[in-house]
């Protein structure tokens, strides 16, 4: 006798409708192909907006942090290039401080859960935040452990749900997609940056020919030779 297969259980409604706008967002991610344009602040503002549309918040960032310095740095929804000030004008910067020490995602449904109520997070009417950490690793593999290397951040007021649980996942997922991209666009930017310094010294190069001398004094340093022995051979 035959056993007629068992039907799949179909999702609830509200899953199957969330489980489709997580991964609907998460395609809109994939299909941005920003190593073709490679432009660093194009993709930064992008991310944010797709983190502000995907989540329904009311403003959200990409912001970086240096290392060297501890500095904090965004770009916004909204295109605008911010600085610490500017971010602390517009979102919680300190939500961003506690994010260097956790290196975890951090998830506020209410602003009472804060221990800190900042003049923006008044004047915004900021109630829930998430943020979900971005970490860097070196092209080289030298560095076996990921560096924190930014966050994405968002925001709701008060006249929107608070983040939930689902929020997490799907920012956490737009992060581990988007990552990768911008760790390879941040090490272009080196290479970049190393190669205008290269054309630089050999145009400089190019203009002293094998090196200068005046006296004693010989270099094939352009830096020394365009500081020193030029102003040197002036008054000589």
């Amino acid at each position: 006798v035959g056993v007629s297969p068992r039907p799949e259980q179909s999702p609830s409604p509200d899953q199957d409708d969330g489980d489709g706008h997580h991964l609907r967002v998460l395609r809109r991610v994939l299909a941005q192909d920003y190593l073709q344009r490679a432009d660093w602040d194009f993709a930064l503002a992008d991310l944010a907006r797709m983190a502000r549309d995907g989540l329904g918040a009311e403003r959200a960032m990409v912001a970086t942090l240096d290392a060297s310095t501890g500095a904090w740095q965004a770009v916004s929804d909204r295109g605008d290039q911010l600085d610490a000030a500017a971010i602390s004008s517009q979102a919680s910067s300190e939500v961003l401080a506690q994010l260097t020490t956790r290196r975890a995602p951090i998830l506020t449904a209410s602003a009472r859960q804060l221990d800190f109520r900042s003049p923006s997070m008044a004047r915004h009417d900021i109630e829930s935040i998430l943020a979900v950490p971005l970490f860097w690793r070196a092209l080289d593999g030298q560095d076996a452990e990921p560096q924190l290397g930014g966050c994405i951040y968002a925001h709701r007021t008060a006249l929107q749900t608070p983040f939930s649980d689902r929020d997490i996942a799907l920012m956490e997922d737009i992060a581990r997609v988007a990552q990768p991209i911008l760790n390879l666009l941040l090490h272009l930017r080196g290479v970049e940056d190393a190669l205008a310094r290269h054309k630089r010294a050999l145009r400089d190069l190019s203009v002293l020919g094998s090196g200068e001398r005046l006296g004693a004094l010989e270099t094939q340093d352009p830096h020394f030779a365009t500081s020193v022995i030029g102003p040197l051979r002036l008054v000589s």
